[in-house]
């Protein structure tokens, strides 16, 4: 069970925030870059006022191309975005968004546009047939600001807080449900992501290849013994596919099954509703466990293992457990 770590550890918790104003009235509220799989991209640009909005010839001026129709009296309601509303454009048409994604009835769809969404992130704005821009978003997918299990992982880029500025990194998070919520809102609008440990965090490690047997799980266990250093932990050559910082710590002992690393933090916020979200890079297959208790795995089988049950061979990649 090679691990390749760390991870970054967040919490998503239910909180209860005052909202403060903000200029914006249109934003992008979710974003699904690099999907897993041969799913298609979207968008969801959501209203935040109560007064419609005439957006017709709009258009996607940076990232992908598109123009919004000019009104048609035939379909006068796709010519405007209603108060609150939340509309949905992609890269495909909207049968095929549709068919891959459970979209609600009432949601409008457009699409598709040109090109595609810049899998290490990139500048997507939206103008007015004016010219003037409506909403804009710089993404990215570092690691060390933005959620990297939102390429090609399954998650999408969300917006926390609305009525907080949506231009911001730390004002988005990952989609609790894989996929997310195209057209709808997210399933804790009141949810916020803070992140724990980085991915260029110091741990403790062993590359020995000992049986350390359980007790390493253990809060208690003593591993003043083990080596410090910094993320990300690994041996191939694979510097060119990491996010920022990079190999840091390299693995120095070969054909070993098991790499251990540790680390200790502390949380002092809510438990209720909380859920941990671990998201980083792996190769081969790995195990995490939180004070003893297994959390999740990934490439490696069902059942007891131990120090010399051997992982899914494959290439290293994003994920999250």
């Amino acid at each position: 069970m090679k691990a390749l770590a760390p991870y970054s550890f967040v919490l998503i918790i239910s909180l209860c925030l005052h909202a403060t104003s903000i200029a914006e009235q249109v934003v992008f509220s979710e974003v699904h870059y690099n999907p897993k799989g041969d799913k298609p991209e979207y968008i969801e640009i959501q209203n935040l006022t109560a007064t419609p909005k005439d957006i017709s010839r709009w258009k996607m001026s940076s990232g992908v191309q598109f123009e919004f129709p000019d009104f048609d009296a035939a379909e006068p309601e796709r010519a405007f975005l209603e108060k609150w509303e939340r509309i949905l454009l992609s890269s495909v048409d909207e049968q095929t968004l549709r068919e891959a994604y459970p979209i609600p009835a009432s949601v409008k769809v457009y699409g598709p546009w040109e090109g595609s969404l810049n899998n290490g992130g990139e500048l997507i704005a939206l103008e007015d047939k004016n010219g003037v821009v409506m909403a804009e978003l710089e993404y990215d997918d570092d690691g060390s600001k933005w959620p990297i299990a939102a390429d090609g992982a399954g998650h999408t880029l969300r917006l926390i807080h609305q009525n907080r500025g949506a231009k911001h990194w730390k004002n988005w998070g990952l989609s609790l449900a894989p996929d997310g919520t195209p057209g709808e809102g997210p399933a804790e609008d009141a949810g916020q992501t803070t992140k724990i440990i980085g991915l260029g965090s110091v741990w403790k490690y062993d590359q020995s290849g000992a049986d350390n047997g359980t007790s390493w799980r253990e809060l208690e266990f003593n591993d003043s013994a083990w080596t410090e250093g910094p993320g990300i932990f690994g041996k191939e050559g694979l510097s060119n596919k990491m996010p920022d910082p990079g190999f840091q710590t390299p693995w120095t002992t070969g054909g070993k099954f098991t790499y251990y690393l540790r680390k200790d933090f502390n949380w002092s916020g809510a438990f209720r509703s909380a859920k941990i979200i671990m998201d980083g890079v792996f190769d081969d297959g790995i195990v995490v466990y939180l004070n003893g208790q297994e959390i999740g795995r990934k490439l490696m089988p069902a059942g007891t293992v131990n120090w010399q049950t051997p992982g899914q061979r494959g290439e290293a990649k994003y994920g999250s457990i």
